[in-house]
């Protein structure tokens, strides 16, 4: 049986073959075994091929054989199967492909360039919690590139340092201890309590308290938290539990780490956790747990289940389909949303992400910078850097978290480690989605482009996808180009030259097996990304039949 799974930007086939004798019986005076045809053998299965596996392996098959001194042949006199298998259903993922390899490919690139340890980033759609990408990537130090590894995205909990800023600042404002215009005092950005000195990177003096989250103020949270909560700091763990942010997200795979919220009653708790856990420390989350919380800031303070797959089919019919669930429909009251939502659009125009402003579209989000803690303290030299947010912060679509996990070359603040990778996915998606693009190019006069040579369904998918009117939309030829004529497309048939060798290098995989299957050749790939090598050369003479190689690479 051959199993389908798109796991990360890539569809992969499988093939599993697998057999097993489990009995044998005495049929007619001869030994006739039965085995089963088992659909699949898998050693493990994680991720969606674990969560939905009673689903997707179906049923096995019983088929007769005789036994024979060389020994099991079918039987000729007995009907040999008296059990078909029966094929398991197909599950639909909410992974769209073009954006993952967007992901994927942003985030090795700012990995290498950094030399970090692992990087990940998860993009979500605001309204539905559809994982639209996420990305995964760990350091193989041998050979210095980096591969699939953990799903730190789920899997890894963490002190998220900076990003937690969000939550304290909803929890202060929900209890009226501040106002956005009101003025707090950071000083020379050293603040000591109980001989403990918190650190700002500047000086910033007196700021307002919307300043405090634009600039990310230590001083200024500790001094916000301390204000509201010192004598009754369970206060403030209501306020962040009311939010979801102690519980499990509760995802449709396997594997999602449990948050660490303490509370005052645990045997850790200090005088200093307070302050402490207001800023990101003393406490855990993942990349997922956080992502989920900014993603219900964006949506109105509606937090939404983050889900991978949108239905299970059986022959292209849908037997199952999974809606948006809610897990909090307000999380705090609309009028905190308000302000917090204008502080976030700050941090890009004022504050820590001003990179992210010469965007033609607003976007909405906080820096991270946390130490890691390492068995013993805190290593000065190590640091996590994340940025998580959402656009077009005027009508959000897309959530987004980006996080680089010990970056040890150059900088290792989220503003110019994080952020670029953020701003690369989210350019790109802008590029090419005019729903983004319509307030701020409504009057705009699009001129329909010219495509290059390519398959047939992509090509007029794409400009039906852009909003232009195609015509000759029933060529039937798999190989076309499109031209322009006024505001519409017309596609028109390419000829192959069957005898030669076509220039592949620098496609995508999907569209480089798609040529070289149309010349009757076959495609073998080794790596990942766009192709950079290929065994025959542009130009040679093919017969059919032949095999070419094609090297991928980022």
């Amino acid at each position: 049986m051959a199993r389908a799974l798109q796991k990360d930007s890539v569809v992969r086939i499988y093939l599993l073959y697998a057999g097993m004798v489990l009995a044998a019986f005495i049929i007619a005076g001869r030994i006739v075994q039965l085995q089963y045809f088992e659909n699949e053998k898998w050693e493990e299965k994680l991720g969606l091929e674990g969560a939905f596996d009673d689903k997707l392996k179906g049923t096995d098959g019983i088929r007769l054989k005789q036994k024979t001194s060389g020994g099991w042949r079918p039987t000729y006199e007995f009907n040999e199967t008296l059990k078909e298998p029966v094929d398991g259903l197909d599950i639909i993922t909410t992974i769209d492909v073009n954006l993952q390899d967007v992901a994927e490919t942003s985030l090795y690139a700012e990995l290498m360039k950094h030399k970090a340890d692992w990087g990940c980033v998860i993009l979500m759609e605001v309204k539905t919690g559809r994982i639209k990408a996420i990305a995964n990537l760990k350091h193989d130090t041998a050979n210095n590139t980096y591969y699939e590894g953990f799903n730190y995205a789920i899997g890894t909990a963490m002190e998220p340092g900076s990003t937690f800023k969000l939550a304290t600042m909803i929890v202060a404002l929900e209890n009226n201890i501040v106002k956005p215009d009101e003025i707090i005092e950071t000083g020379n950005g050293a603040y000591t309590y109980y001989d403990k000195t918190i650190h700002d990177s500047h000086g910033y003096g007196s700021i307002t308290v919307s300043q405090v989250l634009e600039k990310s103020s230590n001083v200024g949270i500790f001094k916000i938290a301390l204000k509201g909560f010192e004598n009754n700091p369970q206060t403030f763990i209501d306020g962040i539990y009311s939010m979801n942010l102690n519980q499990p997200i509760g995802l449709q795979i396997k594997g999602e780490a449990i948050p660490y919220i303490k509370t005052t009653t645990d045997k850790s708790w200090s005088k200093l956790s307070l302050p402490w856990m207001s800023i990101g420390y003393e406490l855990q989350l993942t990349p997922m747990q956080v992502l989920n919380f900014y993603n219900a800031v964006a949506n109105n303070g509606v937090m939404v289940k983050p889900s991978f797959v949108k239905e299970i089919q059986k022959t292209g019919k849908a037997k199952e389909v999974f809606e948006t669930e809610i897990i909090n429909p307000q999380i705090c009251s609309k009028e905190t949303i308000g302000k917090v939502q204008k502080m976030l659009e700050g941090v890009v125009q004022n504050g820590t992400a001003k990179y992210l402003n010469k965007s033609p579209y607003p976007i909405a989000g906080k820096t991270g910078t946390a130490q890691i803690y390492s068995r013993t303290s805190y290593n000065k030299r190590n640091y996590q850097a994340s940025f998580v947010g959402y656009f077009p912060a005027d009508n959000p679509k897309y959530s987004c978290i980006v996080v680089v996990n010990n970056p040890s070359r150059g900088s290792y603040y989220a503003s110019t480690v994080a952020v670029p990778v953020f701003k690369e996915i989210a350019d790109k998606i802008y590029a090419n989605d005019l729903n983004i693009q319509a307030h701020s190019i409504q009057d705009t006069i699009f001129i329909a482009p010219n495509s290059k040579v390519g398959a047939n369904k992509d090509i007029a998918g794409i400009y039906k996808y852009l909003g232009f009117e195609v015509k000759n939309t029933t060529i039937e030829s798999s190989y076309i180009a499109g031209y322009s004529s006024n505001d519409t497309i017309k596609l028109h048939k390419r000829k192959l030259i069957h005898n030669k060798m076509p220039n592949v290098k620098y496609m995508t995989a999907q569209d480089a097996i798609f040529l070289i299957e149309e010349l009757g050749l076959t495609a073998k790939i080794s790596g990942s990304g766009r192709v950079v090598s290929q065994s025959i050369q542009r130009g040679s003479r093919i017969n059919g039949g032949e095999i070419v190689n094609l090297t991928l690479r980022y």
